[in-house]
């Protein structure tokens, strides 16, 4: 299906599916119809977010998630010079007696 034949529609308060639960969409602050342009592209008005995650149902229904995207495993320089702390002291022999874990072990 091209995203030119996608019908966008505010489907307010119709449960839809969703991997294999049926959700209920909160209730909707705003509704206008809106047109694609020329390249295709949909505005959104008044939009409190940046990124969106879309799906596209088989009956044309398009539903934005708003995301807040954020930087994966972000790690702060303290932390990073605490782990290169700890990789020269384990190089240096600077390390603790080995702990024992057989008390774990699954049977």
């Amino acid at each position: 299906m091209t995203f030119s034949k996608i019908c966008a529609i505010m489907a307010v308060g119709y449960p839809i599916m969703s991997n294999q639960e049926v959700l209920t969409m909160p209730l909707a602050v705003r509704e206008y119809d809106a047109k694609l342009d020329s390249k295709r592209r949909l505005t959104i008005r008044g939009s409190n977010f940046e990124y969106y995650h879309v799906k596209e149902m088989e009956n044309g229904t398009v539903l934005l998630q708003p995301r807040e995207l954020t930087m994966p495993f972000q790690i702060s320089a303290r932390t990073l010079s605490m782990i290169d702390k700890a990789a020269e002291n384990m190089k240096a022999g600077k390390v603790s007696p080995a702990i024992d874990l057989s008390m774990f072990d699954e049977d």
